[in-house]
């Protein structure tokens, strides 16, 4: 035999049965390739704000800021009610129960969600101009009183000064009239009388550690706002792990009934008696985005971005340019209403055990009877097993939200209100709904553009995969966001979706054999 046959022979390709089954599926089947359609993220429907949600005194003021500062009325509507959450604090609470003990502390986080363009800050500013206000008066009021008390100090030592020098010859024997147990009675008397310092009633903060921010609480026990222009760099640094206190010091602030008891060296021990934190910040959608993929994932999902309940992600529509004078009446009917609120007396009672307690409202008759119908229409959307575990957990928070802003919405209308009405409670409700409809918008979003962008570079690395693969060879590359079956799965769904993949099933004696192939007209980067 010739001694080159083998060296002139052609290259035998080993035939895959799988891809020539399919090649010759192909080849017959006439069916052109399906359209290619943009992986973009496309934004859920959102509900448009109603203004006869907001309560009567404050709508003119709002409408008027809101087509000044050209910002949607959503930022400012949701920075009103967490500015009225603020004020109300823990004077009184709710009892979303007839009969149970269960109390809400009507304290509520709020979230605007939108571009850097989307005038987020003004809204803050705005929406938050009465407690500026009330905080400005309270530092003016603030200083007389520190003048007042620096002259009744100098008094006060000057008489503790003689009082020392008189126990002191008392002790030896040498004062006149006093002896040394009344001296030291004269001395005593004076000193409980020395006054203690005034603080400075605070209602905003902006930056503070939560072991100052304690000590904040512990002078102002009905509660503080913190805002954040932007709570993307806060929310990170509480998932690092030396913020893990801090993280839990925030999980207790929110529920505004609790206490909390930090343990440090140098500080000893502080017992702070009312946690009380409400919370207003903006965020870019794709800084939100990768923040809620650790929920999503399971990861880090504590509850604590569920916790934004006021969370808005309007639409993104030009407003027209007005340049008028404020509507200072509408302001000042707004600002009215913020000082009878801070005028409101703290609402206390003592349990059965002598343990003092927030005073709570309950609902009338009828508004119990709606919420009741409401609660386990809540319970069963909250538990279908279709809703998202993210999804689920911020709708059962809604139990204390509506209560809640049923609560504010009630003693916004009338200061001495016995009981919330079923008024109020329709429009919380009317609230919850309008939420609900951001809420899926957000985790839909952040769900949509994780899925998406794990689709775009499975995509862009289509070359490192067989012609025709199965789901099972994917998982095994363990690619960022493909690691798990799960993940997969919906990942390819997005792409079949698409179009950038053609899904194939083989009919066996079994299960169906599902397999990928690309479409032929997706051009090469």
């Amino acid at each position: 035999m010739d001694s080159n046959f083998y060296e002139n022979a052609p290259t035998l390709t080993p035939v895959n049965p799988q891809k020539a089954f399919y090649d010759a599926i192909i080849e017959v089947d006439p069916t052109p390739e399906p359209d290619l359609i943009p992986l973009n993220c496309d934004l859920m429907p959102v509900q448009a704000f109603d203004v006869d949600m907001l309560p009567d005194s404050l709508r003119d003021w709002v409408i008027d800021s809101h087509e000044r500062v050209g910002c949607p009325i959503d930022y400012l509507a949701v920075g009103v009610m967490v500015s009225l959450a603020t004020v109300i604090g823990r004077k009184v609470g709710i009892h979303p129960k007839a009969k149970d003990d269960w109390a809400v502390i009507p304290n509520l986080w709020a979230c605007m969600i939108g571009n850097p363009s989307a005038k987020k800050s003004p809204a803050m500013r705005e929406s938050t101009a009465p407690l500026e206000r009330l905080a400005s008066l309270s530092r003016d009021k603030f200083s007389e009183q520190r003048k007042e008390y620096e002259l009744n100090k100098i008094m006060s030592d000057a008489l503790l000064s003689e009082a020392d020098r008189a126990l002191k010859d008392a002790s030896k024997g040498k004062h006149k009239t006093m002896s040394l147990e009344e001296a030291a009675r004269h001395y005593q008397s004076i000193k409980d009388e020395v006054i203690e310092p005034p603080h400075e009633r605070r209602y905003l903060i902006n930056d503070s550690t939560i072991e100052k921010l304690g000590e904040l609480l512990n002078k102002n026990t009905n509660g503080l706002l913190m805002i954040r222009d932007e709570l993307t760099g806060w929310l990170k640094s509480l998932d690092r792990e030396d913020k893990a206190s801090d993280r839990a010091f925030y999980l207790e602030a929110f529920n505004g009934s609790g206490a909390f008891t930090f343990d440090r060296i140098g500080r000893g021990t502080v017992f702070i008696e009312s946690m009380t934190v409400s919370m207003f910040g903006g965020i870019q959608p794709s800084m939100l985005s990768q923040y809620l993929q650790g929920a999503i994932s399971g990861q880090s999902n504590d509850g604590f971005v569920q916790r934004l309940q006021l969370a808005v992600y309007p639409d993104n529509v030009a407003l027209p340019y007005i340049d008028r004078y404020p509507n200072k009446a509408a302001k000042d009917k707004a600002f009215d209403l913020f000082m009878a609120l801070d005028d409101m007396p703290n609402q206390r009672y003592d349990d059965a055990y002598g343990i003092e307690r927030v005073k709570c409202l309950n609902f009338t008759n009828e508004a119990q009877s709606l919420f009741n119908q409401w609660y386990q229409l809540l319970d069963d959307d909250a538990r279908n097993e279709e809703t998202p575990i993210i999804m689920q957990s911020h709708l059962l928070k809604y139990a204390s939200l509506i209560p809640s802003l049923a609560l504010i919405l009630e003693l916004a209308d009338n200061q001495q209100a016995a009981a919330v009405s079923e008024l109020s409670l329709r429009r919380a409700i009317s609230w919850g709904n309008y939420l609900r409809s951001h809420a899926s918008r957000i985790y839909g979003y952040s769900l949509s553009s994780s899925f998406k962008e794990s689709a775009k570079k499975l995509v862009d690395r289509r070359d490192k995969l067989p012609e025709i693969f199965k789901a099972k060879q994917l998982q095994d590359k363990g690619w960022q966001g493909l690691a798990e079956y799960e993940q997969v799965k919906k990942v390819l769904s997005v792409l079949v979706e698409h179009g950038y993949l053609i899904e194939m099933i083989e009919t066996t004696t079994g299960r169906p054999s599902v397999s990928y192939r690309w479409n032929k007209n997706i051009k090469n980067p």
